[in-house]
């Protein structure tokens, strides 16, 4: 016989296709009801026995689909399936490891459909159908029957297991422009996956104007509307301290979990159980970076809250949630997750954790901004990327058989142009709305544009962008010093062509950036200047905005072996004996991500800060015309032709 795997339509979702196949094609050519399907894999004459072991291997949780554009092949008119939160692919992967060379479709494109009608109908006309989720609790072996009503037979049924999914938004950072395809991409997961739990990841409330000035009311709203129980501290969440975290919570019905905080009890908690509608009590516990932290933007009133080893922390918060033998441990980890260049996961916090508590089910990471899945040490580990373009997945498979749970992580991308949540826009448009008086002024017009970051990956050349470089320039001569050196990943996506707001300019400028002149021998202003000689894609850091050097590099050598030649700003010798006044902000002043300026001497902090400084600047041109753009953007950075 020859077989097939497939998800059978089931009712009443089967007979409302198999209805509108027979209104618009010939009955003969019309499937009906107990025929629909979506073929996974097709395996063609084989014996049943062999394949239903092989497939009895895969476990996988219920799901849905939603029904999409309708079109014809050659030989059959179809309705075409979307799998928003790709779990059909998932569940499509298993089959084909599990029948490994025997299923024929492995080898094409994955094209999910479900057949209305056979025979050659491309001069039909085949209805589109408004978009339906079909929920799935099973996958079917199925033979092609030789006689009867039915073209096919179902031969063999494998009932899902029972699972819970968790989905974690990280790195929010207030971006309304997709806060309303955030809300309606999450609401329709939950909606497809009755039960499954929201998240967010950490660093929600910082990076936008509008937000701040709010007290982070917009961003409390958006976490509100996609139900999210819980949230890891994020470091910039972290910078606001007791007052706004507690109000935070109250307003947006959410509860900040860290146990790696200074007696943070009154605003977050190390951990919580949670008793899942299904009875799983599933055992969360907050963890928060030490990454540069504290930081210059944390108010006062944390230092009475320092931020401990993050790994210790989840250990001891292990060893108190376990003796009510959770059904599965996950952490909430604002700790970085990325991969390199060869695709390997790397983060030195995350790593350890994963290391050294095998107690653990899954792990989300966050900081980084990566998009993730994968695992580390054998723990299961996601990430969502950032700025609301997506959400990261951990799905707990429970086996009664064998009373394991078996986790699986996955991401999901929300793509350019999807739907809308109304109600985010109209609510997002108030805030816009009640804030314009202070935010909408225009304060300067831009002839060209400024771009710094790419707006997807948010990465920043080692040329330095127009944004940043033009910062440096400025810097450089306002406050008359030999070089400047400054980190271009605290500063925005860049300013578009046009009037510029505050708004959008204070968007840019997120960080005030205090400004500290000081005094640096030379070997130790190279050493630095070589450190800053990374991008964000390959090396995880942005690099660095340099003026008042001739920095000449080459980009395919490897991080620390780049900088080839250094030379004064007129071409004259560097010297490395010598002092050199400059100027640096203030993350790099306390020596943040592997940068060391303790040896400088006659260190003193400026009375404006870099934000302050190019306000300055651009209110006193008014118009920044296109040659003085050109002119305050030429990068220090050059190619080496030695």
């Amino acid at each position: 016989m020859k077989l097939f795997v497939a998800l059978n339509i089931p009712s009443p979702h089967a007979e409302v296709l198999a209805d509108l196949s027979e209104q618009y094609f010939d009955t003969t050519d019309a499937v009906n009801a107990d025929d629909l399907h979506i073929t996974l894999c097709y395996l063609g004459e084989a014996e049943p026995s062999s394949i239903i072991e092989k497939l009895a291997t895969v476990g996988h949780g219920a799901f849905a689909v939603q029904t999409g554009k309708s079109g014809t092949f050659e030989d059959a008119a179809y309705v075409g399936i979307e799998d928003p939160d790709g779990t059909l692919l998932r569940l499509k992967h298993k089959i084909d490891l599990a029948l490994g060379e025997s299923c024929e479709l492995a080898r094409y494109p994955f094209n999910p459909h479900i057949t209305l009608a056979y025979g050659d109908h491309s001069a039909s006309t085949v209805p589109d159908i408004a978009p339906k989720d079909i929920r799935f609790d099973s996958f079917s072996l199925c033979g092609i029957a030789d006689v009867g009503l039915n073209r096919f037979e179902q031969l063999y049924s494998f009932p899902f297991v029972e699972s819970v999914k968790i989905l974690s938004i990280n790195d929010f950072h207030a971006n309304f422009d997709h806060a309303a395809t955030l809300v309606a991409a999450v609401n329709g997961f939950t909606q497809r996956n009755p039960g499954a739990i929201v998240l967010f990841g950490g660093d929600n409330y910082f990076g936008d104007p509008t937000s701040d000035l709010l007290e982070g009311t917009p961003v409390s709203d958006i976490i509100a509307r996609c139900n999210g129980l819980y949230s890891s501290l994020g470091n910039h969440d972290y910078e606001y301290g007791p007052r706004l975290l507690s109000k935070w919570q109250k307003d947006g019905n959410f509860t900040f979990l860290c146990a790696n905080i200074v007696d943070g009890h009154s605003f977050c908690t190390p951990w919580v159980l949670f008793e899942h509608s299904s009875g799983r009590n599933i055992a969360f516990i907050g963890v928060t970076t030490q990454d540069d932290m504290p930081s210059p933007e944390t108010v006062d009133a944390m230092q009475r809250h320092p931020l401990t080893d993050p790994v210790q922390a989840a250990t001891d918060a292990i060893d108190e949630v376990i003796v009510y033998n959770p059904d599965a441990i996950i952490a909430l980890a604002h700790l970085g997750l990325k991969a390199d260049v060869n695709g390997a996961l790397i983060g030195e916090e995350i790593h350890r954790l994963c290391t050294a508590e095998q107690r653990l089910n899954g792990v989300f990471g966050a900081h980084w901004h990566h998009f993730i899945k994968g695992s580390i040490a054998g723990i299961p580990v996601a990430e969502g990327g950032s700025n609301g373009r997506g959400f990261a997945i951990l799905e707990l498979l429970f086996h009664s058989e064998t009373s394991t749970v078996i986790v699986e992580s996955d991401f999901v991308v929300i793509p350019e142009g999807a739907v809308e949540d109304p109600a985010t826009i109209d609510a997002l448009q108030r805030a816009i709305e009640e804030t314009e008086e202070q935010l909408g002024q225009i304060i300067f017009t831009l002839e060209d544009d400024l771009p710094n970051k790419d707006s997807i990956t948010n990465a920043i050349p080692l040329f330095g962008s127009p944004l940043s470089n033009l910062a440096v320039n400025v810097t450089k001569m306002a406050l008359d010093s030999e070089v400047v050196l400054l980190y271009s990943g605290r500063l925005g996506i860049g300013l578009q062509k046009g009037a510029v707001t505050l708004r959008h300019f204070l968007k840019n400028t997120f960080f005030a950036n205090r400004l500290y002149r000081l005094e640096l021998k030379g070997s130790e202003l190279r050493k630095n200047i070589s450190r800053g000689l990374r991008t964000l894609e390959h090396d995880g850091s942005s690099p660095l905005s340099i003026a008042g050097v001739q920095v000449y590099i080459d980009p395919l050598r490897p991080v620390g072996e780049r900088l080839m030649d250094l030379r004064c700003s007129d071409g004259s010798m560097f010297d490395d004996e010598a002092y050199y006044s400059v100027i640096v902000d203030d993350f790099l002043y306390q020596n943040a991500m592997g940068f060391d300026f303790s040896s400088a001497r006659n260190s003193k902090c400026e009375e404006l800060d870099l934000r302050s400084l190019l306000k300055r600047f651009f209110q006193r041109e008014v118009v920044i015309h296109s040659q003085t753009i050109e002119r305050l953007t030429n990068s220090s950075v050059m190619y080496y032709e030695g």
